[in-house]
């Protein structure tokens, strides 16, 4: 089951434009898919959450950045492009993980 979908544009000079989009989506199984809408191809699986998502949203002017949140407390910055986590925090907590149910660049 896929929570959320965006599409974003590469910029002009990174691999052809990657035929221009991008779409990362997060999902029920705790994965964070990012995938070619033109050809289906999945170009990576991100991988950090320990529940299921409910976010992402791209940086405004850096559109490979993007941002996902979850139920387990977790915001993950990620690179599209290059398929790696860039930084993981954590919401610290006296009674366990803080779901986080929205989050803005």
């Amino acid at each position: 089951i896929t929570m959320q979908s965006i599409s974003i544009r590469t910029p002009a000079n990174q691999e052809a434009q990657m035929e221009s989009r991008l779409n990362p989506n997060i999902f029920s199984d705790q994965q964070v898919k990012v995938w070619n809408p033109l050809t289906g191809q999945v170009l990576h699986i991100l991988r950090a959450h320990r529940r299921s998502g409910y976010c992402i949203t791209p940086h405004p002017c850096f559109p490979q950045i993007v941002v996902s949140i979850a139920h387990d407390g977790l915001i993950c910055i990620w690179d599209v492009m290059k398929g790696t986590l860039i930084r993981k925090i954590t919401v610290p907590s006296l009674f366990g993980p803080v779901p986080i149910l929205d989050l803005v660049f």
